[in-house]
């Protein structure tokens, strides 16, 4: 399956490109609570938008979100 990841994706651009590139779809983002108009396009994508959180000069940390990304699209 295609897959995506758009770093910046909880705001502008970044998250324009999340709501219209994929049917299931990982977004990382240095904080997820601090964006309430993520929460409400995740609320609406009927479980098709996946947020990690990740710090990307944290390699261990973007690390983690490549292994849960793979789970959650089969690869």
């Amino acid at each position: 399956m295609l897959s995506y990841a758009v770093v910046g994706g909880s705001r502008g651009i970044g998250l324009e490109f999340v709501r219209q590139l994929s049917t299931v779809f990982a977004m990382l983002v240095r904080d997820k609570a601090r964006s309430s108009y993520l929460a409400s396009v995740v609320a609406t994508a009927s479980n098709h938008i996946h947020v990690l959180q990740a710090d990307v000069v944290d390699h261990d940390s973007l690390m983690e979100d490549v292994s849960e990304s793979r789970d959650m699209t089969a690869g």
